[in-house]
Formats: structure tokens, C-alpha cells, sequence
């Protein structure tokens, strides 16, 4: 059968592009509203010669830069197991310092470290997603995603800081402190199971069916122990050790986010800078250290 304009038109709405220029479009006609700046699409990061990939899209608005994938899964429902005792305000980023390489005849410096980050709007975080057409002996869709967009991160935030070490006075100064996460965006509609261990019936190993409740979320937190190759710093208000403070410190993180509301996630993406958040995660102040330590050792 000879193929015409429908058929190449299926092929690009199957291929995901389409969608990632229509997230693009979005975030550029809406900047008015959220003050985010579009500065890439498909952009080649690597941390190794085994370790490499493309990036769909990257926004910076201030020392904030969010690397963004786009997962275009038309009909389907990404569902959320929320333990609804375990929430808070909460996310690892990636932070990265430079000192100044004009100072000295020193090249600049850099550091990088994951960090525990308070992030307004609160909303929901899971470690569990499942979907239709989900096989249980496959690797889960999202995990694979989101461990591949943490990888783009610290690559993206390696570059940069590799750049920001090789300037000279001639050149454009990039922020000496950045912070860098990662955001999966879909067209899937995203759905919070909130429940708790008590919703379980453990014979079964099902929910109960007067449980759980089920709720519509506009976007979440995925957050577990994800491959890295960055560490995260120790938090010194934190008690935990041994294995529980191993698996802490791997915790990493994304916000998956329904492309329906790609602006107005990024109108009320925030850095919290309330007094309770500051007092028991105070990653902007472990930031500033490192970048004074670098400062005195170049």
C-alpha cells in the first residue's frame, strides 16, 4: 500500500518529537508567566565513553537549571503507590560551585554534590509507579527513565562546571553556585494511590478494597536510590547509620509532570526558604561552604 502524508504523520507522532517541540512551544509562549528560560533541546551530554545520551530539553531560570525528558504515552495511566506517612517537602538536586578562575594564575575549581533540598509546591512522592502493559519481570518504565535523566544531570552539570573552569576575563561569568534536577514530562494522566501498610491484606498481598484512595495529581515526586555517580551530602542533623544512612544518601530523585500543566508546575517551582526547612536542611549553606573552600584554595 502506498504510503501518504497520514502515514509519515504517524510516524512522527510515534516517534515522541512532535511532542517534545509542543513541550517546548508551551514553555517558550508561557515564559511571561514562570520566568523560565528554553536554552536547549537534544543536547549531547557524557560522563564516560559507556555513559552518554541526549537530553530533550534544558531550562535555566536564575542558578536553577532543570534538565527536562519528554514521554509521550498516549492513553495511559501512571499510577502512584503514596505511603501517606512518608511525605515531606523535600528533593535531591544537584548542586555544583565554581570558585573564580580570574583570581590568581590559578584555573578555577569546582564541586558537585547531591543535596537534600526544600522545594515548594509540596505535592506527593512515591517510589512506586506501575502502568498498563507493565510486565513483572521488566525493569519498570519510569525507574529506567528517571535513572537515565539523573545521569543527564550530572553529566550536564559537569560540562558547565567544566566551562565555568576554563574561562578567562574575556568571557561570559556563569553562576559560581548552581543547582541542577531533573523533570520527566507526559502526556499520561498521573494517579496517587494513597494508602498506608495497614491498607495491605498481607495473605493476599493486595489492597483492601476499603483502603486506599485514588486522586488525580497534576505532578509528583519519583524519588528511591537510583544509579548515580555523584555523591549526596550527609545531612548533620540526620541520625540515621549503617545500611539506613547508605540507602539515604543513594536516594535520588525527578518530578514527573503531566504535560497538561508544564507551566504552572514551572510558575510555582520554588526554592523553599522557609525558617523549618532552613533549620533541618540547610543545602544552600553546605553549598556556599564549598564554594568559600574553593574560593581560599585558588
Amino acid at each position: 500500500m502506498p504510503e501518504d502524508e497520514g502515514s509519515y504523520r504517524n510516524y512522527i507522532n510515534s516517534s515522541g518529537f512532535a511532542f517534545q517541540l509542543g513541550v517546548e512551544e508551551e514553555i517558550r509562549s508561557s515564559k511571561s508567566e514562570h520566568g523560565w528560560d528554553l536554552v536547549a533541546r537534544e543536547h549531547f551530554w557524557s560522563l564516560d565513553e559507556d555513559t552518554e545520551g541526549y537530553a530533550d530539553i534544558l531550562i535555566e531560570n536564575g542558578n536553577v537549571r532543570l534538565i527536562i525528558e519528554c514521554k509521550r504515552q498516549a492513553g495511559k495511566n501512571w499510577v502512584f503507590l503514596v505511603d501517606s506517612d512518608l511525605q515531606n517537602s523535600v528533593m535531591p538536586m544537584l548542586w555544583a560551585v565554581t570558585a573564580n578562575p580570574y583570581t590568581g594564575d590559578h584555573r578555577g575549581r569546582s564541586a558537585m554534590m547531591w543535596d537534600r533540598f526544600g522545594i515548594k509546591p509540596q505535592c506527593y512522592e512515591s517510589a512506586f509507579c506501575t502502568m498498563q502493559g507493565q510486565s513483572g519481570h521488566d525493569r519498570p518504565l519510569l525507574e529506567r527513565t528517571a535513572s537515565e535523566s539523573i545521569l543527564s544531570v550530572e553529566g550536564i552539570a559537569a560540562q558547565e562546571s567544566a566551562r565555568c573552569e576554563t574561562l578567562n576575563e574575556n568571557d561570559d561569568w556563569i553562576e559560581k553556585s548552581r543547582i541542577y534536577g531533573g523533570v520527566i514530562i507526559t502526556t499520561a494522566k498521573l494517579v496517587a494511590c494513597i494508602t498506608k501498610g495497614k491498607d495491605v491484606d498481607v495473605i493476599e498481598g493486595k489492597l483492601k478494597d476499603d483502603g486506599p484512595r485514588f486522586e488525580t495529581v497534576k505532578w509528583i515526586k519519583f524519588k528511591k536510590a537510583l544509579k548515580s555517580t555523584i555523591e549526596q551530602e550527609r545531612d548533620r542533623n540526620e541520625s540515621l547509620f549503617g545500611l539506613a544512612r547508605i540507602n539515604k544518601q543513594q536516594e535520588r530523585g525527578v518530578f514527573v509532570v503531566n504535560s497538561e500543566f508544564i507551566g504552572e508546575f514551572l510558575k510555582n517551582f520554588a526554592m523553599a526558604n522557609d525558617r523549618i526547612t532552613q533549620a533541618y536542611y540547610p543545602a544552600v549553606a553546605r553549598m556556599n561552604a564549598a564554594l568559600e573552600k574553593l574560593q581560599r584554595e585558588v
